[in-house]
């Protein structure tokens, strides 16, 4: 009784509820991303070994089994990729880990990237966590840790895809877009953060602001999409600059980006 009010917990019944909810896991997991050809005993098998690599991420990164199969599911429901989801699991636990961010958010987050990239499971893998390890960065530097980061990063993604070049890139300047935000874009959440880039890039869908950059002379897009955010920007404060040198606001604030959530990365 005196170790059971310390928190330890000697309940068998408890240990094989939790292995069977890993072994439930697993097998899900295996059926919603297998094409029918396979036999039940080869999904069997599978889970298995699915399980003993949760379980040995686990061990490496005190991460619970259980959370780690979560984790994979949430990644494989965005991508359908369970050899993606595989590929990354034990460099994002680690990730996670040392961030003290939540895997299950973080593996969502990092599938939303890898659905919007090309190329192959082992080609995506690395893409994904050199994007994510780049964040991870940002946020030990600025004001939006990873944890936080990683709720948002379907956000990030779809934002990403609308400007031209590399979309890693593209991710990456957007999440220092978001540190800045938060820092001097005078937001109060990582939230608000990035509800304002999300509001930065609808501003180039409105018919009335794309006039008001155009008469401006702010070249924002090009033949395959929006030019580079930082293009963007330049060019929009630029063209918000009198004959006084100073920036106009009420042109720039007023005219080209009315919307008051969209300012803040300005």
């Amino acid at each position: 009784d005196i170790a059971r009010g310390a928190g330890v917990n000697f309940d068998i019944g408890s240990a094989v509820a939790k292995a069977r909810h890993r072994e439930t896991a697993a097998i899900d997991l295996i059926n919603s991303t297998t094409q029918g050809d396979k036999t039940a005993s080869q999904r069997m098998a599978e889970a298995k070994v699915l399980q003993a690599q949760a379980a040995k991420v686990g061990q490496e990164t005190a991460i619970d089994p259980g959370k780690l199969l979560s984790g994979m599911q949430q990644f494989a429901s965005i991508t359908g990729d369970l050899e993606a989801a595989k590929a990354s699991m034990k460099d994002l636990a680690v990730l996670a880990s040392g961030t003290g961010s939540n895997f299950e958010e973080i593996m969502l987050g990092a599938g939303k990237l890898n659905a919007q990239l090309e190329g192959t499971a082992a080609e995506k893998a690395p893409k994904v966590l050199a994007i994510m390890r780049a964040l991870s960065a940002q946020g030990q530097l600025g004001a939006i840790e990873m944890k936080d980061q990683a709720k948002y990063m379907g956000i990030l993604a779809a934002q990403a895809g609308a400007y031209k070049g590399d979309l890693s890139k593209n991710v990456i300047m957007l999440g220092a877009m978001s540190q800045i935000v938060m820092q001097k874009g005078g937001v109060g959440s990582a939230a608000q953060a990035f509800t304002s880039l999300r509001a930065f890039t609808s501003t180039f869908n409105k018919s009335a602001r794309r006039k008001e950059l155009a008469a401006a002379g702010v070249k924002f897009e090009g033949d395959t999409g929006l030019n580079d955010v930082e293009s963007i920007i330049t060019a929009s404060i630029k063209s918000a600059v009198g004959k006084d040198g100073k920036v106009d606001r009420n042109k720039l604030f007023g005219k080209e980006f009315a919307d008051v959530r969209a300012q803040a990365p300005l």
